[in-house]
């Protein structure tokens, strides 16, 4: 009886290992997609015709965002609202209310950039972006019904399980704009640029270039050298690999299934506004608290060295 159950139990571990041994493979199958994301389905709110939204959480090198995701003045459902003169939304009876745009400060980008580079803890939170898609815009497209509701999310999600929680995210037919964490995508562009043309410009508030000198790659190593005390080297290889760092990513549709144009297009707005209306800027007490590594010290010491 004592061998039955030790054989019983031996089964059920044998078991267990095989279903992750299976569990791993069919994951590591799904990460090896080019263009997926294995993603978790994250309902939450509802459209105006009270259809609980579904967005997807996912994670993606730094690479991936820099590539893929644009600002949210570039996103179509906003374009009839923009000044081309200035690429600012335009206030009218309409804007007044659903927009209240809040311009990406690109005074910003160069201190945080270098935060970003800096090897001691260095953390960015998810960034909330919109998922477009091109039928959106073509309204002859079979994903518009007769009466005017998308047939569909402008989201390609199939689930991989029949309660929908984890789902294959195929990205490769959408555009993705950053709805949320606009400063966050200017500090992974930045490191980009600092990688690729070794230098990263002063800009001013609109994102013009500025006139003063340029912080280098150089400048950056020599910056990173005197804080973990490395080899220029392996602090090339590390800069390098900063960029297959990950970070979260939460998507929400443009158009979710049941809406109408109009519809989507307000809720994303709203969505917009409430996201950037509802975040408190730090004092300046709080920062010198709470950053120990101030990226602007960090500048205007590197000035110095010029």
């Amino acid at each position: 009886m004592e061998d039955k159950s030790d054989l019983t139990v031996g089964d059920i571990l044998a078991q267990q290992q095989r279903r992750s041994s299976a569990l791993a493979l069919l994951l590591h199958q799904q990460r090896e997609r080019n263009g997926h994301f294995l993603a978790l389905s994250a309902p939450m709110g509802k459209t105006m015709c009270y259809k609980t939204i579904t967005s997807y959480v996912t994670t993606v090198p730094l690479s991936w965002i820099a590539d893929n995701v644009r600002f949210p003045q570039d996103l179509p459902l906003f374009k009839n609202k923009l000044d081309p003169k200035t690429n600012k939304f335009i206030v009218d009876t309409e804007t007044i209310n659903n927009i209240q745009q809040k311009p990406p400060d690109w005074r910003r980008q160069l201190p945080m950039t270098l935060y970003l580079a800096g090897p001691r803890n260095h953390k960015f939170s998810p960034i909330l972006v919109v998922g477009y898609q091109r039928w959106i815009c073509e309204r002859e497209d079979p994903a518009w019904a007769a009466d005017d509701r998308a047939t569909r999310d402008s989201l390609s999600v199939v689930p991989l399980e029949h309660k929908g929680l984890y789902c294959d995210f195929d990205s490769d037919q959408t555009q993705f704009y950053a709805l949320d964490g606009q400063h966050r995508l200017m500090a992974i562009l930045g490191l980009k640029t600092f990688l690729t043309e070794r230098q990263l410009p002063f800009k001013d508030v609109d994102g013009g270039i500025r006139n003063k000198p340029a912080i280098t790659r150089n400048m950056l190593l020599d910056e990173v050298k005197r804080r973990i005390q490395q080899d220029a080297g392996r602090l090339d290889h590390y800069l390098q690999d900063l960029m297959s760092e990950r970070i979260g990513i939460e998507i929400i549709p443009a158009v979710a299934k049941g809406e109408t144009y109009n519809e989507s297009r307000f809720r994303v707005r709203r969505i917009f506004v409430d996201v950037n209306s509802n975040t408190r800027a730090l004092t300046k007490d709080e920062l010198i608290q709470l950053n120990e590594d101030d990226g602007f010290r960090i500048v205007a010491r590197m000035l110095g060295q010029i």
